[in-house]
This record gives C-alpha cells, sequence and structure tokens, in this order.
C-alpha cells in the first residue's frame, strides 16, 4: 500500500476525493470498523463501504494516472485489475 501512496498527487485527485479523504481518513487511518466510522459520522455502514470504495478507486486511478513508466509493472497490473 504505501508503495501506491507514494504515487498519488492529492492536488489533481477529484474534489469529491478530497473531501471524502478529510471525511472518512483520519477513521480509516485509526483502523476503526465500517460500523464505528458510521456510528461516529451519524451514517449507515452502506454509506461508509460505498464512499470508502469511491476512495479506492479514485485513489487507484490517480495513482495510475501520475506514476507513468515508474511503477513495477506487476503493482501496475494489479490496479488495473482491481479497476476491471
Amino acid at each position: 500500500m504505501t508503495e501506491i501512496l507514494s504515487f498519488i498527487n492529492p492536488q489533481s485527485l477529484p474534489k469529491r476525493t478530497q473531501i471524502l479523504l478529510e471525511e472518512l481518513g483520519p477513521y480509516l487511518t485509526l483502523g476503526l470498523t465500517y460500523v464505528e466510522i458510521a456510528r461516529e459520522l451519524g451514517r449507515s455502514e452502506d454509506w461508509v463501504s460505498s464512499h470508502v470504495r469511491t476512495l479506492r478507486e479514485d485513489l487507484t486511478r490517480n495513482a495510475l494516472a501520475e506514476a507513468g513508466d515508474d511503477m513495477r509493472a506487476a503493482l501496475r497490473a494489479r490496479l488495473v485489475h482491481y479497476l476491471s
């Protein structure tokens, strides 16, 4: 995961992703479950799950776009497969 993070350019993330990162990121980094995050935010577990999925997809797309030829082929293949 840290290798993927090194390719992400926060300034080029969609605004919705930036907002979701601000809202969900602190809870995700604490290792809270979706149920715990939902409780903290006053949202449903389905809402949290759906938006975490959106975050993962947007971060994956961003890493692929920003990495260029610097990303290992095996990692690129896994990320492309994840998005398909």
